[in-house]
């Protein structure tokens, strides 16, 4: 989305409908966007830009204190909405790893967003409170170190009721008191999604393109779990470790019997995962082949366990009831054929940097 914007308004905005709600947020010193009728105002400075009827509806689809980003250029960006299933609170570019099947790009990870405190403290205090879910990610979020944590704490106080995800390679709680940090910290509703590649170290070290990194990530889960901390282990299955998923199923029953879940996920094929795929692209219609024993094994271990980004047609029926429809809203994509599918609305779809990959598989189910 783009309005006319001569370079005035730029930074976060707060929504607002009624002059009550705007007055109030100016009161806390908010930036505010007023939305009118085919008209905004942004506040303070009385700045109005008039709009197309067509362009209206993104403004009218939000809701009052929700945000958004304006750039100088006149690009607008949302970035917090309470009828939201998922927000997203976006740390860094950076990250410590170079997984092999990230769907980040390598230069993005070097050279892209650093870590900036002075923007992550805006976001939060721009952040609704009563969010229902918000995801925070990276990059590797703990590269920002402490101002991390302080951010956790801060979020603990402000939003109760939301519950938080928070996406790390957990590399960073194998440092002594890293975890009780976390434990002290974080919000009451809160679980640390954690990627394990591989059941050994030359294995899940090959994957994440980083000496050591198995055994920092084993030792902070271990340490996660010992404070009580819930920990999703995410298992990313590529051509590279799909002959060995049962194997790491076995070796999360074993060494972490007490994990909360975990999550068995098909790849987005972007960033490193597009430049990479010769090495690592595994055909959807082979995925399930390759986790039904992990599944099972998982389940008899009494750990809960979810299938991630798969669609329907290439699981199973049996197994469907563990199929989450996992991928954001703006990734879905949907074949024209999907259309006579019986179970379209209760499927996830699939990634739209994966969709060029899926035409000859994706087969719609049509009988009762």
């Amino acid at each position: 989305m783009r309005i006319c914007n001569d370079g005035n308004i730029d930074g976060l905005y707060k929504i607002a409908k009624t002059q009550k709600c705007q007055d109030t947020l100016l009161a806390i010193n908010y930036r505010v966007c007023f939305v009118g009728e085919n008209r905004l105002i942004f506040l303070p400075g009385e700045i109005e830009v008039k709009i197309a009827s067509e362009d209206m509806d993104f403004f009218s689809s939000l809701c009052e204190c929700d945000v958004i980003e304006v750039a100088s250029t006149g690009q607008v960006w949302k970035r917090f909405e309470k009828k939201a299933g998922d927000n997203t609170l976006y740390i860094t570019d950076k990250c410590n790893s170079n997984c092999i099947m990230c769907p980040m790009p390598e230069t993005v990870r070097k050279n892209g967003l650093e870590v900036i405190p002075e923007r992550l403290w805006e976001l939060v205090s721009y952040m609704p409170s009563d969010l229902p879910h918000v995801t925070i990610t990276g990059g590797e979020p703990f590269l920002a170190k402490d101002e991390m944590f302080n951010i956790l704490d801060y979020l603990k106080r402000k939003c109760v009721s939301t519950e938080f995800l928070l996406l790390s390679n957990g590399r960073a709680f194998s440092i002594e008191g890293y975890a009780e940090k976390l434990k002290n910290t974080a919000p009451a509703r809160f679980c640390i999604g954690i990627p394990i590649h591989g059941n050994t170290a030359s294995l899940h070290d090959s994957i994440s393109q980083t000496d050591g990194s198995f055994n920092q990530t084993y030792i902070g889960i271990k340490n996660l779990i010992k404070q009580d901390i819930d920990v999703e282990i995410r298992i990313v299955v590529s051509k590279l470790n799909a002959a060995h998923i049962t194997d790491i199923a076995k070796m999360i029953v074993t060494d972490f019997p007490k994990v909360s879940s975990v999550k068995i996920m098909a790849m987005e094929m972007l960033g490193n995962a597009a430049v990479n795929q010769n090495k690592v692209w595994l055909p959807y219609d082979e995925f399930f082949d390759y986790v039904k024993d992990a599944v099972d094994i998982l389940v008899e271990g009494l750990i809960d366990v979810a299938i991630y980004n798969m669609p329907l047609c290439l699981v199973d029926e049996s197994y469907w009831f563990i199929c989450k429809q996992s991928i954001s809203d703006y990734k879905i994509r949907y074949f024209d054929k999907c259309d006579i599918c019986k179970v379209k609305d209760a499927c996830g779809g699939v990634f739209s940097g994966t969709y060029r990959f899926l035409e000859e598989s994706i087969n719609p189910i049509n009988h009762d």
